[in-house]
């Protein structure tokens, strides 16, 4: 039977020893190659999958001759590649409950065999990196969050790194940095795991690049998630407020404004009286804006 039939996108599966039973048993293969060699009837193979894992061993398909039986979803032998020595299995829509231990065996009467083949299944985690791109007052402190979910099996390394602006060497960050233990969330019994770090900035950090770098076996080179910060002086946040308090400032002297004239419009006698009171709040409005 060809190994390779198991392979699966996602899965990775690694041969082992054939286990041949009673001893002197010919192998699988060896079966397969006679059959291709004398123009086997179908009517005289038969072919057994099955699979041993946390579950126990069951029987993934079956085929005597003339009868076939699959006891899983999405599984295919190709019936008429078995004359031709190949018994070939195929797993479609693979999940983790696929993964185990499978052995095939053929009966080409009157000699039969069995080999065995290892599933491995592997899932690609994905990354999540926030906030994305936040402004930051020099000075202050910024907690970066990276969200790893849907991978499996277990372990995963989780690492951060920042650049500088203009600069192309990346240091790793070693302090201040948490990391959860890997949780399987649902039902499919895929993990997932928060990492974070928490960073003091100062203006020399304007434009740095974060980098959440995630490594893990079903990886080919690791994954990466960034964000960039930009950095405000205390002086520039001191001027936005300024901005901000002027603003309503100029908004409070026309709304007074427009009660003056209204009011001098009707009561010519009131306009001293209101002049008045429209300039107490510029006073008070002055002495609230950081001018």
């Amino acid at each position: 039977a060809a190994a390779s039939g198991l392979r699966s996108p996602g899965a990775a599966a690694e041969k082992s020893d054939s286990l041949l039973w009673p001893p002197g048993a010919r192998s699988a293969g060896s079966l397969s190659q006679a059959a291709a060699r004398t123009r086997v009837k179908l009517e005289d193979v038969a072919v057994k999958w099955t699979i041993n894992n946390e579950f126990g061993e069951k029987t993934v398909y079956q085929f005597d001759g003339k009868h076939t039986l699959y006891h899983r979803n999405g599984a295919l032998v190709n019936p008429e590649l078995l004359t031709q020595g190949s018994a070939s299995l195929n797993l479609h829509n693979v999940t983790l409950d696929d993964e185990g231990i499978y052995t095939c065996t053929v009966l080409i009467t009157p000699q039969y065999g069995s080999g065995t083949i290892q599933l491995q299944v592997r899932a690609q985690p994905t990354v999540l990196l926030s906030p994305q791109n936040p402004e930051i007052t020099a000075g202050g402190e910024k907690t970066f969050s990276c969200d790893v979910h849907q991978f499996y099996p277990q372990e995963i390394d989780i690492s951060w790194l920042v650049r500088k602006y203009g600069s192309k060497h990346e240091r790793p960050l070693t302090q201040d940095i948490c990391t959860g233990v890997p949780l399987a969330h649902d039902k499919k019994g895929m993990f997932t795991v928060l990492s974070r770090v928490t960073r003091e900035v100062s203006e020399e950090d304007d434009g740095s690049l974060y980098i959440c770098e995630v490594r893990h076996e079903s990886l080919e080179k690791p994954l990466r998630g960034n964000t960039t910060i930009f950095v405000m002086s205390k002086w520039v946040e001191r001027g936005v407020l300024c901005l901000q308090s002027a603003s309503f400032l100029i908004l409070v002297m026309l709304l007074e404004c427009s009660l003056w004239l209204l009011s001098a419009c009707n009561h010519r006698t009131g306009t001293k009286l209101i002049n008045c009171r429209f300039l107490g709040l510029v006073k008070y409005y002055e002495t609230q804006a950081c001018l």
